[in-house]
């Protein structure tokens, strides 16, 4: 009897030993999984503080991140002073791979990312745009309330760089480097805000919509003269047929326009990417005497403080390796034109001299071409059509 029960003992003991950890690893396949995707500090709703925030372009924004499987959701919405409200997103493992932006509707956008986990506080966003990109670093505070970014200054960093920031009494540009500060908000207050600026923004589309339909006749695609061209500088006896011309912006989510002084009425020419506007242009095939201007305005709209950090950047890129040695005749660079940064150049060549001029003003890119014989001074009449462009509101109000 005695042996029996030891060898009943012993059978429980084994038993128990195998049937412990058994049950342990099957309790610790779900929940350690389940607790560390809620302790992951950056993943929440995050809404951006604007009194704590420095050179913010966002009346209000909110990013949220998700966890899906091995990747990351980062959704972006914002609503700007400019009727310019984005809304797009980016799925990473956030390993250092190249992750298309899509928009609201799901289309892929031009630009890419690529995001870098460094600590499991902290992640790195690289843009890969077309004009270079931009470098910034999201890090969340050590209480988990907040999510700090900031732009990484090496964009800045190459010799000769222009950076924007404030000029003090003796001429002393400080950079100014934006930092966001977002606040953690419960997911459900994050869902309410985000449907709210959704709800909102298709709101501002659809008016806006309605009332473009009702104008449709007055606010047409082409340019037309102004209405008032009385007591204008150009109605002088030698230059009276100089007029100035609005240019409606049905190209992009805001209201602006563009008006400019011309000495003959524009021509559109609809190119794939934007508006083209044949602004001056004579009937002379020879090089010696023919001068043309053109602008055209990027359909897309564009983030223009993101667009103006690339063009710094590629203002520094080097030349590539079989014209590394050579001393370029005119190089691109920076100006500023009517308080707005922009990015000009000059060529001269053997048959003619171009010259281009990119800007970015409320969300939308314009890019000025000219072109006149070569060996000459840029003409008067090029000059008189750059600098009376201006940016104005348009009829269709949102």
């Amino acid at each position: 009897m005695r042996l029996q029960a030891v060898r009943f003992f012993l059978a429980g003991v084994l038993l128990s030993g195998v049937l412990f950890p058994v049950g342990h690893a099957q309790q610790s396949t779900v929940a350690p999984e389940v607790a560390q995707a809620a302790a992951d500090p950056i993943v929440g709703s995050w809404k951006l503080n604007v009194g704590e925030s420095t050179n913010s372009t966002a009346e209000s924004e909110l990013i949220t991140i998700t966890r899906q499987g091995n990747q990351f959701q980062i959704v972006f919405q914002a609503t700007q002073s400019n009727g310019y409200n984005p809304h797009y997103q980016v799925m990473t493992e956030m390993k250092g791979e190249n992750s298309k932006l899509v928009d609201t509707d799901g289309k892929p956008m031009n630009d890419e990312w690529r995001v870098s986990r460094n600590q499991p506080n902290a992640f790195v966003v690289d843009s890969i745009g077309p004009f270079g990109g931009w470098k910034k670093e999201y890090a969340v505070s050590t209480d988990g309330k907040t999510l700090t970014v900031y732009e990484l200054p090496e964009l800045s960093s190459a010799p000769g760089t222009i950076i924007g920031g404030k000029m003090d009494s003796n001429g002393v540009i400080h950079p100014v480097h934006p930092v966001l500060v977002f606040e953690k908000i419960s997911d459900t207050e994050g869902r309410t805000m985000s449907q709210r600026m959704v709800d909102s923004n298709a709101a501002e589309q659809a008016l806006a919509a309605e009332k473009g339909a009702a104008s449709a006749a007055l606010d047409a695609t082409a340019c037309g003269m102004a209405h008032d061209q009385t007591g204008s500088p150009e109605a002088t006896a030698n230059q009276s047929t100089w007029h100035e011309y609005t240019c409606p912006k049905e190209y992009a989510l805001t209201t602006y326009g563009f008006a400019i002084t011309l000495p003959q009425a524009p021509e559109e020419t609809g190119v794939i990417d934007g508006t083209q506007y044949r602004l001056y242009w004579n009937d002379s095939w020879d090089a010696d005497t023919q001068i043309v201007v053109n602008l055209t305005a990027i359909k897309t709209p564009t983030d223009c403080a993101g667009w103006m950090a690339s063009a710094r950047k590629s203002l520094n890129q080097p030349l590539p390796a079989p014209f590394a040695n050579l001393k370029p005749i005119a190089k691109s660079h920076e100006v500023m034109i009517s308080g707005n940064p922009s990015i000009e150049g000059e060529f001269p060549g053997p048959r003619r001299t171009e010259y281009y001029r990119d800007q970015c003003l409320s969300g939308t890119v314009f890019h000025f071409y000219a072109r006149w014989p070569p060996r000459q001074a840029r003409p008067e009449i090029v000059n008189r059509i750059l600098d009376s462009f201006r940016l104005v509101k348009s009829d269709v109000k949102q």
